[in-house]
């Protein structure tokens, strides 16, 4: 295995690339300050003390943040690290709903959706020990007894393969040219998973999909749960990582459309969805959705809500 070192060049732009995004993050505007005093106060913890701590990241929610695990921290620096697509999570789910989160690592949206789906299933698939147990954690720290977390990987077909260890929140699922630690992980399907744990198809409203790279084959074996009418909608991190397992973004494109599925961005501040660019590559989350029209009715009422709420 190769061994990169990083260099003091390298380093300060990934620091200064950091700040920017702290301060540039919707729930840090009109007190940037106090979010970098966060940030800094954070980092002298994590190398001084270094025990984790529970913080609020929205609302009454609360995360554990360790410090050797990068993607917690966001609870300190952001809140909602995606937060236009966490935004429509909560916006889009109802009582009663069921989020299936595939690649959920320590839960933020397994508890966003918790939080607003009133107890109804949240099946939250994480193959990593590590971040599995952690997600159990959160999930009891927030007492959210419908979160069922399984700590398998999900794929084209029962199986099993081999994890990436030591990459924290790149973990993934081993290509035959990597040479990396892994250990072995039981994989499922999505229809049989559900189908084991008693889950009605029709009564999953999202899907939330981040395997970096693995999402081609976890809609192939998702095939009863994409054709379900009108059907869930679909969050999909595509990011081109999926070239890694012969598997590229407008595969994944394709299997949608061919369903009639359309890819859409939310737009939190505007509070609907934007048609996604058909050329664009690389740009993170897509919404698949078949009807644009039932998901943005769902957004309006989920508006008229907050104002009542407010007033």
């Amino acid at each position: 295995m190769t061994v990169t070192h990083e260099t003091g060049r390298e380093r300060l732009a990934r620091r200064l690339s950091l700040v920017k995004l702290v301060l540039g993050h919707p729930q840090n505007r009109g007190h940037r300050l106090r979010a970098l005093g966060r940030m800094m106060s954070w980092q002298v913890w994590r190398a001084l003390v270094r025990r984790p701590v529970t913080t609020h990241f929205w609302g009454e929610l609360s995360v554990r943040v360790y410090p050797d695990w990068p993607y917690s921290w966001t609870a300190i620096y952001l809140g909602l690290p995606e937060y236009d697509d966490m935004m429509f999570t909560m916006r889009y789910l109802r009582h009663g709903d069921v989020l299936v989160d595939v690649g959920a690592n320590i839960g933020y949206y397994s508890l966003l959706a918790s939080s607003v789906n009133g107890g109804a299933p949240v099946v939250a698939i994480e193959p990593h020990p590590v971040a599995s147990q952690r997600l159990s954690e959160n999930a009891s720290i927030n007492a959210f007894e419908n979160i069922r977390v399984r700590p398998v990987a999900a794929g084209a077909s029962p199986s099993t393969a081999q994890l990436t260890t030591d990459l924290v929140d790149q973990n993934h699922i081993a290509a035959r040219d990597e040479h990396v630690p892994t250990l072995r992980v039981p994989v499922v399907t999505l229809d049989s998973e559900l189908a084991r744990l008693g889950i009605d198809p029709l009564a999953v409203r999202l899907v939330k999909v981040d395997t970096e790279g693995f999402e081609a084959r976890v809609l192939a074996g998702a095939g009863g749960l994409l054709d379900q009418t009108p059907g869930a909608v679909w969050l999909i991190e595509m990011t081109g990582l999926g070239e890694r397992y012969g598997n590229r973004d407008d595969q994944v494109r394709q299997m949608f459309a061919a369903r009639g599925y359309r890819p859409f961005r939310y737009l939190e501040s505007e509070n609907r969805l934007v048609p996604y660019p058909a050329r664009e590559q690389g740009g993170g989350n897509v919404i698949f959705a078949r009807s644009a029209a039932l998901v943005s009715d769902r957004l309006e009422q989920a508006a008229v809500r907050d104002q009542r709420a407010v007033a």
